[in-house]
């Protein structure tokens, strides 16, 4: 889980910053995957990230999502949720490095939107380990998520 925080420096750390952002859930979890997530409301104004909120009156909104991943990690698709309704899955190439989908979707404020990206082929093991193998499953899966933006009029 990596926590996005305003002030990012670590000597001396800011607990108070971090407790914050932990608290405003301004998160994003990963086995591989890395997300990059911007909602914004109409061209030129704020963008919204995880765990922040958006206002859109005019009942639309432009999401911008960048994938990145290493070579080994081999996530196949992007996903966009509106309060909880899949309204974009996007196919993606495993073997690419970076994807960037940007789509402008209908809302209906109050709501949220959620992005996760994922895939069916097992990071390597010398990574993971082999708890999930031995349990009877094919192994860990490159999967990414972030907590929801706030959609409001």
């Amino acid at each position: 889980t990596y926590v996005f925080v305003d002030e990012p420096r670590t000597d001396p750390f800011d607990e108070a910053g971090f407790v914050a952002a932990v608290r405003g859930r301004r998160a994003l979890a990963t086995t591989g995957p890395w997300l990059d997530v911007e909602v914004v409301a109409a061209p030129g104004t704020a963008p919204a990230g995880p765990g922040q909120t958006v206002h859109a009156p005019g009942g639309q909104v432009t999401v911008d999502v960048a994938l990145a991943q290493a070579s080994f990690v081999h996530a196949d698709h992007i996903r966009i949720l509106v309060g909880g309704d899949v309204v974009r899955t996007e196919p993606i190439d495993p073997e690419a490095r970076d994807h960037r989908l940007t789509v402008t979707l209908p809302v209906t404020p109050p709501t949220w939107i959620g992005v996760d990206a994922g895939g069916d082929r097992p990071l390597p093991i010398e990574l993971t380990g082999t708890y999930q193998i031995e349990k009877g499953r094919t192994g860990v899966t490159p999967f990414a998520i972030i907590n929801p933006i706030r959609v409001e009029p």
